[in-house]
């Protein structure tokens, strides 16, 4: 995800960065995530700051993730949270959460007998994922940035997949992103003074699919591991010139949470 973190500042854990050159005024950002967020970002070397700020992740995606749990309760808990780190406060910081992708694809495990239906394991998953985010707001953090499930189901390598495999995988991301925006719904009602943007990756990233040629992509399957010629990096994850236009639309989103120096407020976001 090379060029998104020049913008975002996001990790293979957790990161902290000084968002400033677009920002009213020096901003915090936390990035939790998959593979879709990492840059190997390693808590105990080079902090973020505004002469570097990214730290020291070299850039690209690893091959282990840590889970989400363990990013709130290893990495950032121990690290970033009170009494630790005094820098950044409720009013000056955004996290984001990106996870489902993973925990989706190994739910269904292609079909085979024995795997979850996703009526059973997406409410699982839920529960797990906005029990985090409790942990979060304990720790002080008002202002949320979620990003829904991209259509993997559309990538190269899924599209190896058969037909059922591939309906499947569909209707258990349907289903996560359904969820996830009937749980932050759900979980604002009883934390009136948090705001969260839920950014509709799904939705974004179907149309660029649809129309390829309008972002200068010459169709919606090929592979470019330099990241700049095809919309996919490898078989499964977005290339970098992508992630420079996904950045343009998270910026809207973090717009809403007071980035600009604007008031806050919760809302949808494409």
């Amino acid at each position: 995800m090379n060029r998104l973190v020049l913008l975002l500042v996001s990790s293979v854990t957790v990161s902290a960065g000084v968002i400033q050159e677009r920002a009213a005024f020096p901003f915090f950002y936390f990035a939790f995530g998959d593979s879709y967020t990492t840059t190997s970002f390693n808590i105990y070397g080079e902090q973020p700051s505004l002469s570097s700020p990214l730290g020291n992740p070299p850039l690209g995606q690893g091959t282990y993730i840590p889970s989400f749990f363990d990013q709130v309760s290893y990495f950032f808990e121990p690290k970033y949270s009170s009494p630790h780190v005094a820098q950044w406060g409720s009013e000056d910081t955004i996290a984001s959460v990106f996870f489902g992708i993973n925990d989706c694809a190994v739910s269904y495990n292609l079909g085979i007998p024995g795997f979850v239906p996703a009526k059973t394991r997406v409410p699982q998953l839920m529960a797990a994922y906005f029990s985090l985010l409790d942990n979060l707001y304990s720790q002080g953090l008002r202002r949320f940035m979620l990003i829904n499930i991209p259509p993997v189901d559309r990538s190269p390598l899924v599209l190896g997949f058969n037909d059922v495999q591939q309906a499947g995988l569909r209707n258990y991301y349907k289903v996560y992103n359904k969820a996830l925006q009937n749980g932050v719904k759900t979980w604002l009602r009883t934390h009136k003074d948090a705001y969260i943007s839920l950014f509709d990756y799904n939705q974004w990233l179907t149309n660029v699919l649809d129309n390829p040629s309008d972002y200068g992509f010459p169709d919606s399957t090929c592979i470019d591991p330099s990241g700049q010629n095809c919309i996919w990096w490898n078989d499964y994850h977005v290339g970098s010139r992508l992630n420079d236009f996904l950045a343009q639309r998270l910026v809207v989103a973090m717009n809403a949470l007071g980035y600009n120096g604007g008031i806050p407020v919760s809302g949808n976001y494409v």
